[in-house]
Formats: structure tokens, sequence, C-alpha cells
């Protein structure tokens, strides 16, 4: 299947919108049943043990409401105190009842609202950890190498879970009005799975530009989704 890029309703609708409340509260709904949640803890068990002993810093990309980042670290347990958590996404919904609940852990809740690129421009700092669910395929592929090169400048590791570009998921994706989707998640979700992925098209993108040695991953995941991830071999700290 040829990829295509569209706009998705949501990113066009307020915060506070209805429908972009209620797209929100389906795309919890679509993140469980793709077992997001699994696939990234998974995927980052190497700083897991090390969260517990020495503060990290993780950012999470098109966090959205926050509802993910709370359910996979609420499985990590406390962390060392130090430890920050970066929202970043372009629309202001991190809702409260899933940030308080970082903080009991021991997690700094850091809340950043504007355009991943801009938030790049303005942070340098170093990232222990990047993740994203159903982020990266909102970009063409010359914004996923911008993307990249700036992850791969400051982060020791990324961890992405996309649509995975095939019938199956358009036919699922097509389904979700069994389950009542809101129509703005109905249009967006189509949009979505023809926006992203198949074999080693986003390794491809990240080794460009680069000497430093990386152990990737990237493959399908359950039965809808895409996984890429991407750790730094000379950081000898994890």
């Amino acid at each position: 299947m040829q990829r295509i890029l569209q706009p998705e309703m949501l990113d066009g609708l307020p915060a506070d919108h209805p429908a972009a409340v209620a797209s929100r509260k389906d795309l919890r709904i679509i993140n469980r049943l793709m077992n997001h949640v699994s696939f990234l803890n998974r995927s980052t068990r190497w700083i897991q043990d090390k969260a517990k002993k020495s503060p990290v810093r993780i950012v999470e990309l098109g966090s959205g409401d926050g509802s993910l980042a709370c359910r996979m670290l609420l499985r990590w347990g406390k962390v060392a105190t130090g430890s920050r958590i970066l929202f970043v996404d372009q629309s202001p919904c991190l809702e409260k009842n899933h940030a308080e609940p970082l903080d009991r852990l021991g997690w700094e809740v850091d809340n950043q609202v504007v355009d991943v690129f801009k938030w790049f421009e303005k942070d340098a700092s170093e990232i222990d950890l990047c993740f994203a669910s159903l982020f990266v395929h909102h970009f063409t592929f010359e914004e996923i190498s911008r993307l990249f090169d700036q992850l791969k400048a400051r982060t020791k590791a990324f961890v992405c879970l996309e649509p995975r570009r095939d019938w199956k998921g358009l036919l699922a994706a097509k389904a979700l009005w069994c389950i009542r989707c809101d129509p703005v998640t109905l249009n967006d979700a189509c949009i979505s799975v023809r926006a992203g992925f198949l074999n080693q098209e986003l390794s491809q993108i990240w080794m460009q530009n680069t000497e430093t040695s990386w152990d990737m991953e990237e493959r399908s995941a359950g039965l809808f989704s895409h996984l890429f991830s991407a750790k730094n071999l000379s950081d000898r700290s994890s």
C-alpha cells in the first residue's frame, strides 16, 4: 500500500472541543486494544531498573492527555528522586488525573505545549528515553528525517508505536464504528493507517547522517501496530 499523508481532523480542533474530547477518549480505548503500553514497557525494560536507582529524564512526544504515559509508568513503580518526564504536545490537553499519579511515584512532571520542532530548538538537554505512540505517522518522510536528526543528537533511546500500513489495519480502522467511536476518530483512523509504516522504512531514515552505532528493532507489533526502537550502543550508563 502506498503511503498517503492527509490532515487529521483532531489536529485542527481546539483541545476543549466536544469532538476532540470524545476522540481522545476513543484513543485511550484504541491504545488499550492495540496493547501499546505493554509493547512500550517490553522495549524499555533496560531503563526501568535504572530509574529506581538514579534519576532519569524521559520525554513523550505527542503526549495528548497523558493517559498512555500514566499507565506505562505506573507499572514501573517508584523512581529515584529527580526523575523527570516531559510531555510535549502542541495542544494543551494534558489531564490532571493522569499527571498526579506520576508525581506520587517520584516523577517531576513538565508539560510543554509547543510544536515538537520548536521544542527541540529551545531544549537541548540530554534525554535518557524518548517515546511516542501514534505520533510519527503525522509527518512526511522528510520531516521524520529532521525529527530523527534531533533525537539522535540528544537521546540515548527512542521507541515509537505507529499504525501498520496494510489492508488488515485499514479494515480494522473502518470497523471502529462497532465500538461507537466518534466520527472524528473514524475519519482519522483510516487516514492514520494510510500514513503508517512497513518493513524497515523508519530504520532506513534513522541511519541517515549518523556515525553512531545503534541497536535497532523494527517490526510488526500485535495485529495492527508497527514498532520502531533505537538504543545508542555507545551509552555505557545502562
